[in-house]
């Protein structure tokens, strides 16, 4: 017995042509940055110490050194640390609205169900909205790299900076609680270089 693929691919809506040759890209993507990746780079993220304004620096690892004076870490490669981080959230985001996209489309779902996944893949887009606004807003400010994650208690913001002062922590945490209606004790701020 023969297998075709290309036979059965012939059969499959265009939509989910797309969706397979994106999950293709996003699997050969992030293969590729593992493999380029060192050993135990940290991510975004992580517990924040108490306080008013939080400064999160994360965990060490022997490719990255932590300056406790000016709040920030040093990692091998700030640009691929950048690139790994917004791919773990694409991939998380997309995980999450195909999942959403298959109740909407599925015939078993209750109706329930399907207007839980209109909701879940809304406040995904509004989430995605803020992060850009917030990102932007701090890019403003002079950083060459942001990275925001809005989780469901607190917001996760990473810049590309050598020192974070007293003044532009409490700046960037003001402006971000703006733009997300997020109290500031939510935000947690790292710098990386």
């Amino acid at each position: 017995m023969k297998f075709n693929v290309f036979g059965k691919l012939k059969d499959l809506s265009m939509r989910t042509k797309r969706i397979a040759a994106l999950v293709i890209c996003l699997s050969l993507l992030t293969v590729a940055i593992v493999q380029n990746m060192k050993p135990e780079s940290a991510e975004a993220g992580g517990d924040a110490p108490d306080g008013d304004v939080n400064i999160s620096v994360g965990g060490s690892t022997e490719n990255t050194d932590l300056d406790t004076d000016t709040g920030v870490m040093k990692v091998s490669d700030a640009e691929e640390y950048f690139a790994a981080i917004r791919l773990n959230r694409l991939n998380s985001r997309s995980r999450t609205e195909e999942s959403c996209n298959e109740i909407i489309e599925s015939e078993t779902a209750s109706e329930s169900n399907v207007a839980d996944a209109v909701a879940a893949i809304e406040d995904l887009r509004k989430i995605s909205q803020m992060e850009n606004d917030v990102e932007t807003a701090v890019r403003a400010r002079g950083y060459g790299d942001v990275f925001t994650s809005i989780e469901k208690d607190c917001i996760y913001i990473t810049v590309l900076s050598e020192s974070l002062d007293e003044a532009e922590v409490s700046a960037i945490a003001s402006s971000a609680s703006g733009i997300t209606g997020y109290p500031i004790e939510g935000i947690i701020l790292k710098g990386v270089y």
